[in-house]
């Protein structure tokens, strides 16, 4: 038995070698147990770190969600799209998970869970794809990155739709590569399912399907037809999903006519690579090196798996702008979050090359290097600030690197004040913070503090001029006044600091 297993060990090593470039050991068979205590260390990690967040207040897209939405059951979801805050598939199923009074931690639980799920299948897809190391170097990056942990347990569809993406990426490499029938269903599941989430996950479909095909003609040099055979069936099998749109089509043309955002296309994606890699900016030569591997070896399956991470990356970085620059209307850089666990995988799998090859060119061992890699990786996320600490800043909501609602956020600390201090009194409210607020006297049954946004003041309270103001600034406060009307107050100051939110009190002449 020994001696049986020495031979294989043998022509596995013959098997994985490769001429002319650094030798690219069997890692992936003796790096397996080092690696996967490190993933579970850095998935466990970044579990725990997410949760205090549960008890997160509710932000105005995700109170939004709660009350027009999921509060309505389950049918309702798919009846209403009068906001495209309506991730349709998303809200109904937060409807059977959450009712009305129940916690915001509740309802964020369901997320949370969905996010243990994508754990698991980013694993199972990383590795039946693009290989054991690529996964691991992957999961570090994705589990340790800020953006993750801005998404992870938000009630929004972007990070719900993880799972969808994973399965339909393997799927589509087994459909495309193998001709797996079954593949092709799950796959085009999956995609129903992202695009009941949200209708830019169109995108997620393009990349799966180009990613699996150029693979395929990579590693063939396109000697067979079949893939791109299986390819094109597979294409409009991952749009199918769209009809769910297809009664709401006046709404979506409404919303599409008045846009998403004022965002270039070229600021998105400038946007997206700040968000999801600039805390990754001193891996940037490894990277640089496992892409030159990848393209120059042709026998170890380390250097297959980067060859397939590369034109995995490729493919990201083509089709992200050109989706971007073609899109009906202006979106936002969060209708990209979908594709951050394959953006992940993607740089990982070109990442274990180089990381294999320093080790063969140093003599260092492999497993312990991959692990310690997976770890500092890890660290990098969770060390380096947001978008690599820019001073880059957006409106809010919109700014992936600066996420108000995660720090310093307290929409019901600030409700409770108010009422305490002023009962019954009209304020005018902030809209970015109107529907946080209200959010919890509607969860509540509470109506002691009458909040009226701008448009509503005038219709409620007449010539009346508010003596009370939430916003996050004074220039904001002064901008909701000057919505309203043309006098100029002679005083305004700080009577509530929330932290984010703050309560101004108003002086007239």
């Amino acid at each position: 038995m020994q001696g049986s297993a020495t031979g294989a060990q043998a022509q596995d090593a013959r098997r994985l070698g490769n001429a002319g470039t650094p030798h690219l050991s069997g890692v992936v068979n003796t790096a397996r147990p080092w690696l996967a205590y490190v993933v579970a260390v850095s998935l466990a990690l970044s579990l725990l770190a997410q949760l205090p967040h549960l008890a997160d207040d509710a932000w105005q897209d995700e109170a939004a969600t709660l009350m027009v939405f999921a509060a309505q059951g389950f049918a309702h979801a798919f009846s209403d799209y009068t906001m495209p805050n309506n991730h349709m598939l998303f809200s109904a199923t937060l409807s059977l998970w959450w009712s009305r009074g129940d916690s915001v931690r509740s309802a964020r639980l369901l997320p949370g869970l969905v996010w243990l799920l994508s754990m698991a299948l980013m694993i199972a897809s990383g590795r039946r794809t693009l290989g054991w190391p690529a996964t691991a170097l992957g999961s570090a990056l994705w589990s340790g990155g800020a953006l993750t942990a801005a998404f992870a347990v938000a009630l929004r569809g972007y990070a719900f739709s993880w799972p969808c993406t994973l399965v339909a990426f393997a799927a589509a490499q087994a459909f495309v590569r193998d001709g797996a029938w079954r593949a092709g269903l799950l796959f085009a599941l999956a995609c129903a399912a992202n695009l009941a989430i949200l209708p830019t996950n169109a995108l997620v479909s393009l990349v799966c399907v180009s990613a699996a095909w150029l693979s395929c003609r990579w590693e063939d040099g396109g000697a067979r037809r079949a893939p791109l055979a299986r390819a094109l069936i597979a294409l409009p099998l991952g749009l199918l999903g769209a009809a769910v749109y297809l009664p709401h089509r006046e709404q979506l043309a409404q919303h599409l006519q008045h846009g998403f955002s004022a965002w270039s296309s070229a600021q998105i994606a400038q946007h997206w690579l700040l968000a999801s890699s600039a805390q990754y900016l001193c891996l940037l030569p490894l990277l640089a090196y496992g892409g030159w591997l990848s393209w120059h070896a042709r026998q170890s399956h380390v250097a297959r798996d980067g060859r397939r991470a590369m034109v995995l990356l490729a493919v990201l970085i083509v089709l992200i702008p050109a989706f971007l620059a073609l899109a009906p209307t202006p979106l936002v850089p969060r209708a990209l979050v979908p594709l951050l666990p394959l953006w992940c995988l993607a740089l990982g799998g070109v990442l274990a090359p180089a990381c294999v090859a320093l080790c063969a060119r140093l003599r260092w061992p492999e497993t312990e290097v991959l692990a310690a890699a997976a770890l500092l990786f890890f660290a990098l996320g969770r060390v380096v600030p947001a978008c690599g600490g820019l001073a880059w800043r957006f409106p809010p909501g919109d700014d992936l690197c600066h996420q108000y609602y995660r720090d310093d956020y307290h929409p019901t600390a600030m409700l409770s004040a108010i009422a305490t201090r002023f009962g019954a009194a009209a304020v005018l409210v902030d809209p970015a913070a109107h529907w946080a607020l209200e959010f919890v006297q509607w969860n509540r049954s509470e109506h002691a503090v009458r909040l009226l946004d701008a448009s509503l003041w005038a219709q409620a309270m007449g010539g009346q001029l508010p003596r009370l103001v939430v916003g996050d600034s004074a220039p904001a406060a002064s901008a909701l006044l000057r919505a309203i009307t043309a006098r100029t107050p002679h005083d305004m100051h700080v009577v509530l600091d929330s932290g984010y939110l703050k309560l101004y009190g108003v002086g007239w002449r």
